[in-house]
C-alpha cells in the first residue's frame, strides 16, 4: 500500500509507525508544513509544503501583537493554509491509498477536499479521547460545519481522560494505539551502577512540563535516598522556553543540587537513546499532556515509567507492574509514588523487564496496523 501522513511536523511519536510500514513492505510518505528542531529522520525525511505567503504575513503580524503569549505561535495549527495547487500536485504524484490528516484545521480541510476529488480514503488522527462526556458529543452548528469539511472518521491513541464514568464512545472515532519499537532488552543493560538510581525527566522547557515540581520532589527524595541522580532533558525553540530553562537552572543553583542534577537541551535522537540507556526510572511530571509518547519510549528501553493521570497515555502504564501513575499536578502524590519505588530499588529491574515485555506484547506495529486496516476495509468512510 501507499500511505501518506499530512501533519504540521514529523513528530517523534510517528517514527515507530513509519518504520513499521516500511518493514511491512508498504510505501509511506510524510507531508509537513515545517521541520522541527529535534526530529528523527532515520527512516524518512518529510516533504515540506509550507503555509502560503499570504498566511505567513498574517502570522507574523499576529505574533508581533502577542509576543508574550505562549500560544501565539499556534495560530498556524488551526488557521494556516497552503497553496492548494501545490498540495494537489503532490497528492496526485504520490497516489496514496490512505491519507492520514492531523487534526481538524484549515490545512486539513484543503487537503481533504483534494483527496475527496481524487477518491482517496482519508481519516483524521487527533488526541481527543475516544470516550467523552455526553455533552461533548453534542455538536453545535460550527462543529457540524467543520465535520462536513473534514473526514467523517477519526482515530485516537487516547482511550479516556479522568476515568470512564458518565462517558460514551464517540461513534465517529476508533482507537489506534501509540507504538514503540523495542530498543533495549533487560539483559542488554545495566541497572543502578554503583548503587546510584538514575532518574530521567523529559519535556520542553515550559511551565506545564513541571520541571520545577520535579526538582522539589527530587530534593525531598534525596533526604531518604541520597544515592540519586536526576537528568532533565528539554527543548528550547522559543523565548518563553529559555526563560523557564533559566528558572530551572536558578533552582538547582539556589538549592545546591548541581552535583546530582544534570540539565540538557535540544538533544539529537542518538543522544536521547544514550540518555535512556543510562536511566533506571523515567518520570513525566507534566500536566495537560494530551498523549505523551515518552513513557512508551522509556518502557521500550526496559525502564519503568511514572506519569500523571492527566496524561492521555497514562493507561499504557500498568501501576505496580511497569511503573506507576500519580494525581495530576499533585506534588505530594508524586513524592509518595517515587518514594515507594525507591524504597525497594531491587525491584526496578523487575519493573523494567515487565515494561519491555508490555511494549513487545501490546504496543507493536501489528496492533497499530490491525486497528487501521479494520477501518480501511470497512464499507463506511
Amino acid at each position: 500500500m501507499r500511505i501518506l501522513y499530512i501533519a504540521p511536523r514529523y513528530h517523534t511519536n510517528q517514527t515507530a509507525v513509519i518504520h513499521g510500514w516500511q518493514l511491512h513492505g508498504d510505501e509511506v510518505f510524510f507531508l509537513a508544513r515545517a521541520v522541527g528542531p529535534t526530529e528523527d529522520h532515520r527512516f524518512l525525511v518529510p516533504d515540506i509544503i509550507p503555509y502560503s505567503p499570504l498566511f505567513l504575513a498574517v502570522e507574523r503580524l499576529y505574533e508581533a501583537l502577542h509576543q508574550r503569549s505562549e500560544s501565539a505561535h499556534d495560530i498556524g495549527l488551526h488557521y494556516g493554509f497552503p497553496s492548494p495547487p501545490r498540495v494537489r500536485a503532490y497528492i496526485r504524484e504520490k497516489k496514496p491509498d490512505i491519507v492520514v490528516l492531523r487534526e481538524k484545521s484549515v490545512y486539513s480541510m484543503i487537503c481533504y477536499s483534494i483527496c475527496r476529488w481524487q477518491g482517496i480514503r482519508t481519516v483524521i488522527y487527533n488526541q481527543t479521547p475516544l470516550l467523552l462526556e455526553k455533552e461533548k458529543l453534542r455538536r453545535g452548528p460550527l462543529h457540524r460545519l467543520v465535520d462536513r469539511l473534514t473526514p467523517a472518521r477519526r482515530f485516537t491513541p487516547v482511550r479516556s481522560l479522568g476515568g470512564t464514568e458518565n462517558k460514551e464512545a464517540d461513534p465517529h472515532a476508533f482507537f489506534v494505539p501509540f507504538i514503540a519499537e523495542p530498543m533495549c532488552a533487560p539483559g542488554e543493560r545495566r541497572y543502578m551502577p554503583e548503587g546510584v538510581v538514575r532518574l530521567l525527566d523529559i519535556g520542553r522547557f515550559e511551565s506545564r512540563k513541571n520541571h520545577l515540581l520535579m526538582l522539589r520532589v527530587f530534593e525531598r527524595l534525596r533526604w531518604e535516598h541520597p544515592r540519586l541522580h536526576l537528568t532533565i532533558v528539554g527543548e528550547i525553540c522559543r523565548v518563553q522556553y529559555q526563560e523557564y530553562y533559566d528558572a530551572v537552572l536558578r533552582f538547582i543553583e539556589e538549592h545546591a543540587l548541581g552535583e546530582c542534577v544534570s540539565v540538557k537541551k535540544n538533544l539529537s535522537t542518538e543522544q536521547m537513546a544514550e540518555e535512556y540507556r543510562r536511566t533506571d526510572l523515567y518520570v513525566l511530571p507534566s500536566t495537560g499532556e494530551p498523549a505523551a509518547i515518552s513513557p512508551l519510549e522509556a518502557m521500550s528501553y526496559s525502564i519503568p515509567a511514572v506519569c500523571s493521570d492527566g496524561n492521555g497515555t497514562a493507561d499504557y502504564i500498568l501501576p505496580g507492574k511497569t511503573g506507576d501513575i500519580f494525581r495530576d499536578g499533585d506534588e505530594e502524590d508524586l513524592y509518595e509514588k517515587l518514594s515507594a519505588i525507591l524504597r525497594e530499588p531491587e525491584r526496578i529491574p523487575e519493573l523494567g523487564r515487565a515494561a519491555y515485555e508490555h511494549i513487545c506484547r501490546d504496543y507493536s506495529f501489528a496492533a497499530y496496523y490491525d486497528a487501521l486496516m479494520t477501518w480501511y476495509e470497512s464499507d463506511a468512510e
